[in-house]
């Protein structure tokens, strides 16, 4: 009879811990922790190139300043409540559907090359079709746009390179670079390039890695710059964060008193 918990991932006797079959004490000695991370998810040693390749995914997203939700929510609640768990834990419910979140990007890509493939289509016409889709529709394209860098995402173009470099460019990467080329020509938009979720997105797939993971891959990214934002405010002594007053609107309704019938004298 199978017992109730079971697990594929890691052993523990006295002693030890093997995690996918190999000792973790040998692990922490020689291998990296992007190396490390891969075996956990994937269940097998990563290659020199894919252990390098994750080393800069895990990079891609350390820091960046206020413009990152991640780190300003984290600061609004170490704010109230000066601990570094609940500022990294809320730092992290940012990441979903509209930020750090790659997954998004890579089930596009999946249903792209799903298409191609049993349509009989070029990654052109596929372009063409989901590009028409989405504007009919006014979805938003995951991955592509940066509210700061309109001239194209420093980080995905870091990303992209180190990519080639290692071999990790190939039908997903072109698939994807498509869809963007296609949305540029279609909208005339040049100022919404492809992103460091959306380029993180593509990578990740070349190297196999499925969409749920990925999200979980961009939280690691986030947490130095959410952990290292939450001890500044702690020892900064700033309490209770609010919106600056000259941010602050009130468009509801104009001050009415309660009906006679709901005071109760």
């Amino acid at each position: 009879m199978e017992k109730e918990w079971v697990t594929k991932i890691s052993k523990v006797i006295p002693g030890n811990c093997f995690i996918r079959g190999y000792p973790h004490g040998d692990i922490i000695e020689n291998i990296s922790y992007a190396g490390a991370l891969f075996l956990t998810l994937r269940g097998r040693l990563a290659t020199d190139k894919e252990e390098r390749m994750l080393d800069g995914i895990l990079n891609a997203l350390t820091e960046h300043q206020f413009d990152s939700g991640t780190v300003t929510t984290a600061r609004h609640i170490v704010s109230g409540n000066p601990q570094i768990i609940p500022g990294m834990a809320g730092g992290l419910l940012v990441i979903g559907e509209h930020t750090t979140q790659p997954g998004d990007s890579a089930d596009l890509i999946n249903t792209a090359l799903a298409m191609m493939r049993e349509e009989g289509l070029t990654m052109e016409e596929v372009a063409k079709r989901i590009v028409a889709e989405y504007r009919q529709a006014k979805k938003r394209f995951p991955g592509f746009g940066h509210p700061l860098h309109k001239d194209g995402d420093y980080r995905a173009t870091s990303l992209r390179r180190l990519a080639e470099k290692l071999g990790f460019v190939g039908e997903k990467v072109v698939m994807y670079e498509t869809l963007h080329k296609e949305f540029v020509r279609k909208t005339g938009k040049r100022d919404i390039p492809i992103n460091v979720d959306g380029m993180m997105a593509c990578i990740m797939a070349e190297m196999g890695f499925e969409p749920i993971e990925m999200t979980g891959i961009s939280a690691l990214s986030v947490l130095p710059g959410i952990i290292a934002h939450a001890i500044e405010e702690i020892k900064d002594g700033k309490l209770i964060r609010v919106p600056p007053k000259q941010l602050i609107d009130y468009v509801g309704e104009e001050e009415r008193p309660l009906p006679k019938e709901k005071i109760k004298r």
